[in-house]
């Protein structure tokens, strides 16, 4: 953020449509032709990478310090709240870098979306949904597949950056550990990194409120009807699962026909695999040197200059959706799980090569199901997306099991974006041995698909 810059800034319509406008032509158009005068505010606010924007339904702002805090924070200016607490979460245009939709439930995270530029926050609540959900400022389910933790090179690290958080042993708190280096006094101010998002305040929702739903082709009319259909596009997740629901159920009946009683937990972890492969929930993918959602280059020359990684590129995951033609394939790792799971753990504890092998076989029985004979939806090709899914289960070399789990290092073999680096770097392997590969499963689909 240039010097001076203010993280809030209360914006016109013209002032802020040049922002608005290259993301959302459509919605500039409409704005354009109810022609708001100087009173309709908005109001851009600038986060900091790992801020959160919403924390826990409603919405968080940014003080001249950096730090974000709730709307009615005593140290907020009184204007803010009187203008965005219409609704928990405001709508709100995203303008620079990415969010990610989450939960944290215990030690691990529950992404739910990941979304760039547009208008995506509050539509739900605008619709009259309320959720119990997190958004932050850049991608939040992050991690560094090689290991963090070491004593000495994380003291240097601390030095260096100002680091107060700990050497971080598990990659739940990796994103923590970033967020610190991301807004360390170590980088320039004018270079940090930010997401930026363009809220409406309350005088928009109210005209909207007595003029939107008249159906008389106005401008007003017309914003109400663009809202509408972006809620539609944000229930696709809900519809992407009640059919998939239908999916299990058929494979449900289809082991249970066979005798065959699967791990609760590992039965889970597939149905949550297929619904990623089929582009229903983010799965991870190795950061190619994009700042969309973190200052992932800052974040990796911390590592290889300060921290002192010798022997291993310095790997960045990030979430991403499987995209047909641009994504054709992204990662899950059992030592990282992002479901929910629908029952609870037994008491019996399983390994993770154990999962492993059971889901590697249960994958089989799954896409070898012949879906198309019970479900036949017009403009939802979901027999075509399950065939052409792949899945493989990687492993140490120590576990690996022939062609079913394969040794970890064969990964980039596949997939050369497991090896990019900020820079060129000699005598840098994958770090194949790393805990994050304990049962990593790359998901694909066939470019040829829809």
């Amino acid at each position: 953020m240039p010097q001076g810059q203010s993280y809030v800034e209360k914006l016109t319509w013209k002032q802020a449509k040049k922002n608005i406008t290259p993301i959302c032509h459509k919605l500039a158009k409409i704005i354009d032709d109810i022609n708001p005068d100087d009173k309709y505010a908005l109001y851009k606010i600038r986060y900091p990478y790992g801020s959160l924007i919403i924390n826990n339904g409603h919405l968080n702002v940014v003080t001249e310090s950096g730090r974000a805090v709730s709307l009615n924070d005593p140290s907020v200016p009184k204007e803010l709240p009187s203008d965005l607490s219409y609704s928990p979460v405001p709508l709100g245009v995203g303008i620079n870098n990415g969010v990610e939709v989450f939960r944290e439930l215990s030690d691990r995270v529950f992404s739910i979306a990941s979304w760039e530029k547009g208008l995506d926050i509050g539509i739900w609540e605008h619709m009259g949904w309320t959720t119990p959900y997190n958004v932050s400022a850049g991608a939040r389910s992050i991690y560094m597949i090689p290991k963090i933790s070491l004593a000495s090179g994380h003291k240097r690290l601390k030095r260096d950056y100002r680091i107060t958080t700990p050497a971080p042993k598990q990659s739940f708190y990796h994103w923590k550990l970033f967020s610190q280096i991301a807004n360390s006094p170590a980088i320039d101010i004018a270079n940090r990194w930010h997401c930026e998002i363009i809220f409406f305040s309350k005088k928009w929702v109210e005209a909207l409120e007595k003029n939107g739903q008249k159906d008389d082709g106005s401008g007003w009319s017309r914003l109400h009807n663009y809202l509408v259909a972006k809620n539609l596009e944000h229930s696709l997740y809900g519809r992407k699962r009640s059919i998939f629901e239908i999916v299990w159920e058929i494979f449900s009946r289809s082991l249970t026909q066979k005798s065959l009683k699967p791990n609760p937990y590992v039965m889970d972890t597939l149905k949550h695999l297929v619904f990623v492969g089929t582009g229903g929930s983010p799965g991870s993918v190795p950061n190619m040197g994009e700042r969309n959602f973190a200052p992932v280059d800052d974040i990796q020359m911390a590592y290889l200059e300060s921290y002192g990684m010798k022997d291993y590129i310095p790997t960045i995951m990030e979430p991403r959706y499987i995209n047909h033609g641009k994504i054709d394939s992204v990662y899950y790792s059992l030592q990282s799980p992002t479901l929910l799971e629908s029952v609870p753990k037994s008491k019996n504890l399983v390994s993770i090569i154990d999962n492993a092998r059971e889901l590697k076989d249960l994958a089989e029985h799954f896409l070898s199901e012949a879906f198309e004979e019970h479900i036949k939806i017009e403009n939802q090709p979901i027999n075509k997306m399950i065939e052409n899914l792949k899945f493989e289960i990687f492993h140490e070399e120590t576990y690996a099991y022939g062609r079913e789990i394969r040794p970890s290092y064969e990964m980039p073999e596949g997939d050369p974006r497991l090896i990019h680096s900020p820079i060129v770097i000699k005598d840098k392997k994958f770090a194949d041995t790393s805990p994050y590969l304990h049962g990593c499963i790359r998901i694909t689909t066939k470019k040829e698909q829809i």
